[in-house]
């Protein structure tokens, strides 16, 4: 699929604060300058450093002071006064020129916001408004949420009291101190005195987010909030921009651009977020279909967690990690698919791979493209040198910026509105996220979108989200998450270009991670990011654009040479570039550390020495860096500027696609409970090999049961894998001293299996029934279901038949149960297509898979007389009958379906030993076609009761 890509009507421009052509001696003091805000204790060093001094210093000064300027020359990305950005008109001249000086934005530095949160009395007596803690929610009779230690998050959890639950209830918005008081004094009659009281201890304990709490997001706190104690913090904090005098930007330069990123989008593999995969099986297993507090499934304890990220609260976490899984560790997994292998295969026939060559019948992917992305680019002669290409929102790269350039907070909300329009009943958010005082400058920003959820953070908005208004689920593998409050489907932008794998936060993590599902976010790579540990890579190109660079790996005998003869360095390095021709400027390190080489200075050479020994033993790639004569961007005085081109690109094709509105009435409960061993409720766990489930239940298991019958109510059993295969039976006592009774029956009649081995282990435990799945009002109601089906599951395991028997009976059994659930015909039709629709899309089924499940089909369709005559109609249709019952019991449609594939989803654990979930994609798909082929046939309808 091709999408007609739009440029944005302004593009950015990020220029190094020095000319390509500078001397360092010509700018030492200005670079001494912006040395001492980016690192005091060196510039403490060479504070008093001279010019004519510079020939003196020794290696390791030298090599320090050259590679800031080298970064102040020749790099561009964002680093205080060290480059600087402009907004530059498109236009048909290709000539631009800004400002020779940087215009320096100062702001206080985020470090100082530690003095506003150090005394929590001051902060109560500053503070006029409050709100509740975006992270807090109820589980019984207690309230949890996120709290900030010492730079390390945990969940907190206070009792739930009178006063704590009206101020919950009150403060779901912005309040003032004297309503709140107010509040307080008529409800509670709290005297002033012990409302203060109270106010300091919730400010103190993060349950309440005081108006003196620093917001991230919207005005800048520091204005917002002036105090005396900050005004002279010593580093400020700098946003450098550099005016435009005149021109524009020609984009005729990318004529090919737009073609390059549908090419890339259709044939690049599809990366796989492993912590996503695991969340979305996590959540289909323990909850279904089924939407549930964000809150709830994010909690370690009551839900599934995210990313593992708990294990990180262990002291000594990363060191245990790496003990772990050093003799564990894998090599980078490539998936082979065919624009790999072309890649793989033209790399080795030559210095330039054409991706014009690469031929392919079909795309790799069918991933959409976000609204708005970004391009980051810069120009070589007539070449295009792609940078990065993608982003979840071109605001990404820009968000920072907006603190102190207003056409970036213009621009900023032109593309949220962009990506709003394109997706109409979505609710995109922000989340205002700060844990890292060194380094959040780069996280503040003006708002953009319409909502917020802060965490931790003050907001600047009168209604911020709350965890406790977002329901998560899965839905066709793709996770969803949906407001109560406005109904709609909610999506997560974070316009900040914060490194977010930094944060141990799971619902931090989970956000930004949620930001780039199911859409193409990253186009541009590196060859070495797709085949790694190669010794040389080939320039990769497409038409005019130049996607990837040639690179080199430096061999180790090169850097052990120079270790064993330092004092020919220099010609050691030049004769290994001359074999491998490398006579043009390259670039070596990565990421902030990367450096600028001109091969044919010697000064630049000694510098790679020792960058080359700084490094031994790792492994070090040069690439070619494409260096520019032509003087696109120059300052006004003519000096050119190794400048780099920021476009933003969108489209208006809906990417996201609405919740059905029926989601609303979706029922679930918050509250937790748990019945302990000792109550009615008798739950036992029983790990044994899959193999030898049908064995235990239909003998011992079964005549356990019969023998006990006259103490026991109900009971049913289920199927499980986590921490190991086994047997759950749950058995509900007429009366609970007869609890130690059915303990020893059950030890006797397996104690055969257990001493022979064949239970490796028997546990009792907690039954926590599954209110937020099914509801509190129709709980006992699922309850009697599963105790008939485990019934008659038992009956089906006990009969003599063969493999396709037992299947044949599966599938009529279901079928009957849906006819009973589903009276009308096109209902049915409607819930086994959607059945079957969502399964075939989890497990990704395609023409071949479809070819044979037909052919199953048809073969089923003919040998259904075989499974009829084993088939007990009379226990079934009261089976389906009970089945029907409990779906009049649904809120709507939605639930109606939801409530149906849970317990059909049960039914099939209880009869297959294994594959339960692979078992259930298959009888969908037969019962659809069946049911198809039936209507168009209009066999009479005692055959289709039937079939």
């Amino acid at each position: 699929m091709d999408y007609k890509l739009s440029l944005d009507t302004e593009i950015i421009c990020r220029t190094p604060a020095f000319s390509i052509y500078d001397e360092i001696a010509d700018n030492l003091e200005e670079l001494k300058g912006m040395i001492k805000e980016a690192s005091p204790s060196f510039f403490q060093i060479i504070c008093d450093l001279k010019k004519e001094d510079l020939i003196n210093q020794d290696d390791k000064v030298a090599y320090t002071l050259w590679k800031y300027f080298n970064r102040a020359r020749h790099r561009a990305t964002p680093f205080g006064r060290f480059s600087g950005i402009s907004v530059v008109p498109q236009q048909k001249q290709g000539l631009i020129v800004l400002n020779d000086n940087l215009t320096l934005l100062h702001f206080i530095d985020w470090q100082a916001t530690s003095v506003q949160l150090a005394n929590t009395v001051a902060h109560f007596k500053s503070s006029n408004e409050y709100l509740l803690n975006a992270s807090l929610y109820k589980v019984g009779h207690q309230y949890r949420y996120i709290y900030l230690d010492k730079g390390r998050f945990e969940i907190a959890v206070i009792p739930e009291f009178p006063e704590l639950r009206l101020i919950v209830n009150f403060c779901n918005k912005k309040r003032n101190k004297s309503d709140l008081s107010e509040e307080l004094f008529k409800a509670m009659d709290l005297d002033k005195a012990s409302i203060d009281q109270l106010l300091t201890q919730l400010i103190s304990l993060q349950v309440l987010i005081s108006d003196c709490t620093p917001n991230i997001t919207g005005e800048d706190f520091f204005l917002r909030k002036v105090y005396n104690k900050v005004n002279n913090y010593e580093i400020p904090y700098i946003i450098a921009e550099r005016k435009v005098i005149n021109g524009g930007y020609n984009n005729s330069l990318n004529k090919h651009l737009t073609e390059l990123v549908n090419f890339l989008n259709n044939h690049l593999p599809e990366s796989i977020n492993s912590n996503f995969q695991a969340f979305i099986k996590g959540f289909k297993r323990k909850f279904e279909l089924r939407f549930i507090p964000l809150a709830l499934a994010l909690d370690p304890e009551l839900g599934i967690g995210y990313a593992n990220l708990e294990s990180n609260q262990l002291h000594n976490a990363a060191l245990t990690d790496r003990i772990k899984y050093k003799n564990g560790a894998q090599l980078p997994q490539i998936n082979y698919d065919p624009f790999l292998v072309f890649l793989l295969n033209r790399s080795m026939q030559g210095p330039i791979i054409n991706l014009e060559d690469f031929n392919s019948e079909q795309p790799c992917t069918t991933m959409s493209l976000p609204n708005s992305f970004s391009v980051i680019l810069h120009h070589f002669e007539s070449l295009g040198i792609i940078e990065h290409i993608g982003g979840a929102t071109a605001n990404s790269l820009i968000g920072r910026f907006s603190l102190g350039v207003p056409a970036i907070e213009t621009m900023g909300k032109r593309l949220a509105a962009i990506e709003q329009e394109a997706n109409a009943d979505i609710l995109f958010f922000d989340v205002a996220y700060q844990a890292e005082r060194h380094i959040d400058n780069v996280n503040r920003r003006k708002s953009f979108y319409n909502y917020e959820l802060p965490i931790l953070s003050w907001s600047c908005f009168d209604e911020p989200l709350h965890i406790d208004d977002i329901l998560v689920g899965v839905l066709e593998n793709e996770i969803i998450l949906y407001s109560k409050k406005y109904g709609k489907r909610m999506v997560p932008r974070i316009p900040s270009a914060y490194n977010y794998h930094r944060s141990d936060l799971p619902l931090f993590r989970f956000l930004c991670d949620l930001q780039h599902q199911n859409i193409r976010t990253k186009l541009s790579f590196k060859l070495k990011e797709l085949l790694p540990e190669l010794d040389h890579y080939s320039r990769v190109i497409y038409k005019d654009l130049v996607i990837s660079p040639e690179s080199w790996r430096v061999p180790g005998d090169l850097v052990n040479e120079l270790i064993n003869d330092k004092k020919n360095c220099n010609n050691i390095i030049q004769r290994w570039l001359h074999q491998i021709n490398l006579e043009v400027p390259f670039t070596v390190g990565e990421g902030d550390q990367t450096l600028l080489i001109f091969p044919f200075k010697d000064d630049d050479i000694s510098k790679l020495t020792t960058y080359f020994l700084k490094n031994a033993g790792r492994p070090i790639y040069l690439s070619e860096a494409f260096v520019t004569d032509d003087h696109m961007i120059t300052t006004k005085s003519g000096k050119p500027l190794a400048a780099q081109i920021i476009l933003n690109y969108t489209h208006t094709q809906r990417v996201y696609s609405t919740v059905d509105e029926t989601v609303r009435g979706i029922k679930y409960h918050s509250e937790h409970t748990m019945i302990p061993p000792g109550n009615k409720w008798l739950y036992f766990a029983i790990y044994s090999h899959p193999g030898r489930f049908n064995d235990l239940l239909q003998n011992p298991i079964a005549r356990f049961l019969k023998t006990h019958r006259k103490y026991i109510e109900k009971w049913f059993f289920i199927r499980y894998d986590d921490h190991g295969p086994h047997l759950r039976l749950r058995i509900l006592l007429k009366k609970s001293e007869h609890t130690f009774l059915l303990i020893e029956g059950l030890q006797q009649v397996l104690n055969k299996e257990i001493q022979t081995g064949m239970i490796a282990d028997m546990q009792i435990k907690s039954y926590f029934p599954e209110i937020t799945r099914y509801g509190i009002d129709r709980l006992s109601y699922i309850e009697d279901f599963f105790y008939y089906d485990s019934r008659y599951a038992i009956q089906v395991l006990k009969k003599k038949i063969d493999n396709d028997t037992f299947y044949q009976i599966t599938l009529m059994t279901i079928r009957l149960l849906v006819t009973s659930g589903f009276p009308i015909v096109t209902e049915r039709l409607d819930f086994l297509n959607y059945m079957a629709l969502s399964y075939s899309k989890e497990f990704a089924m395609g023409p071949d898979d479809f070819k044979l499940i037909n052919q199953q089909t048809e073969q089923l369709q003919r040998n259904f007389t075989e499974g009829k005559s084993h088939f007990n109609i009379v226990d079934i249709q009261k089976l389906a009958s009970r089945f029907a019952q409990l779906l009049t019991r649904a809120s709507d449609r939605n639930d109606k379906y939801m409530l149906a594939a849970d317990l059909i989803h049960m039914h099939v654990n209880r009869l297959f030993i294994s594959d339960q979930r692979e078992q259930e994609a298959i009888l969908y798909q037969h019962l659809f076609k069946l049911l198809k082929r039936q209507q168009f046939l209009k066999e009479p309808k005692a055959t289709e009761a039937l079939l």
